[in-house]
């Protein structure tokens, strides 16, 4: 199997915009619960460049813990999500993809498809990517407010004044006024059920340490790598990173992201392959990849060779991962067969 792949000489993905930033939010009670007794969900409403103005109405929150992860190490992060944890319910499908590229500064890349419900309205339909630039010293101290900010609205009784905006307020007055205050019991995102418990643990003068992505001297692979009845698409170290797998949640670039679909968007796996008017391989192969077609098969490597650069550019910068290798191997990958 090759693993070398030419030096890439194609120049880095130019973004749509170019904006600094800061954090911003808007700690809001978002919700009564009518239990016995009666009790308030808490979240912060994002606030950024460009941000779409009605992102309450579409239950776009910000994930605290993944806001801290960013601060510590690059990587892809599911910052913007849906007031149930799960981003998709929300109509957002792609990551925000963070760097480091010095001491001073942390970049955010946002795909502006997969990420248009949080976005300005006037940037649909529009392809690429913004890039935003935070000063790593104000990120640092809005994170600390943000926390404390959610800390203390999580620690203090909640009284119904304070509730004037939240849906059931007049319900909650006229039925349950003999109870007030009222306590905060739920923190959106909150899948696990342990994210205000998390938050009440957490310091906010202890701010999680800078660490790169991947540690100096590591190897990592890009391929189509045999694993059980399927395939996987990434090794660390000759190991398919464990517990999760899904390879974009290790890129940096939203270029990275765009070269990993140029690859894979050449692979479908057996289960679809019907669609493509080629004959659905047993079950056991299902999760396997194949090409579509023999001729298909140098634009694949040259894809997989282009991403393993991509994803080497972006490590390479500053504090993202230093002294990490990237390589894309050739792997043996089959043909699908057509229907006659």
């Amino acid at each position: 199997m090759k693993a070398d792949h030419p030096q890439d000489d194609r120049p880095a993905a130019t973004p749509f915009l170019d904006l600094p930033a800061r954090l911003g939010w808007r700690t809001r009670y978002a919700e009564i619960i009518f239990a016995d007794p009666p009790y308030v969900i808490l979240h912060a409403t994002p606030i950024f460049p460009l941000c779409h103005p009605e992102l309450v109405a579409r239950g776009i929150v910000w994930d605290s813990f993944s806001l801290l992860d960013s601060l510590a190490r690059p990587g892809a992060y599911w910052m913007l999500t849906c007031t149930c944890g799960i981003a998709d319910d929300a109509g957002l499908t792609t990551p925000i993809f963070v760097s480091h590229p010095d001491r001073q500064r942390i970049v955010w890349e946002l795909d502006l498809r997969g990420l248009a419900p949080a976005l300005e309205d006037r940037l649909t339909g529009t392809d690429g990517f913004i890039r935003l630039t935070f000063a790593r010293d104000e990120y640092a101290s809005d994170l600390r407010a943000l926390i404390g900010e959610l800390r203390e609205c999580a620690s203090n009784p909640v009284t119904i004044e304070t509730l004037a905006e939240t849906d059931g307020v007049e319900w909650l007055q006229r039925e349950f006024s003999h109870l007030a205050p009222f306590q905060v019991e739920e923190l959106e995102p909150g899948i696990g059920g342990m994210a205000l418990e998390r938050l009440l643990d957490l310091d906010p003068e202890r701010l999680p340490a800078r660490a790169p992505r991947w540690p100096p001297g590591t190897l990592i692979e890009f391929g189509l790598f045999a694993d059980g009845d399927g395939h996987e698409l990434m090794r660390v170290n000759g190991e398919v990173p464990r517990p999760s797998s899904w390879t974009p949640r290790h890129f940096t670039r939203w270029e990275a992201w765009s070269a990993f679909h140029r690859w894979i968007d050449l692979l479908p796996r057996g289960f679809w392959l019907g669609h493509h008017g080629c004959i659905v391989p047993p079950e056991r192969e299902w999760n396997r990849f194949f090409l579509l077609h023999e001729a298909d098969r140098a634009l694949c490597h040259a894809a997989g060779r282009h991403l393993a650069e991509v994803v080497q550019r972006g490590y390479g910068e500053g504090e993202t991962a230093p002294g990490v290798r990237v390589r894309y191997v050739e792997c043996p990958l089959d043909v699908a067969k057509r229907m006659n």
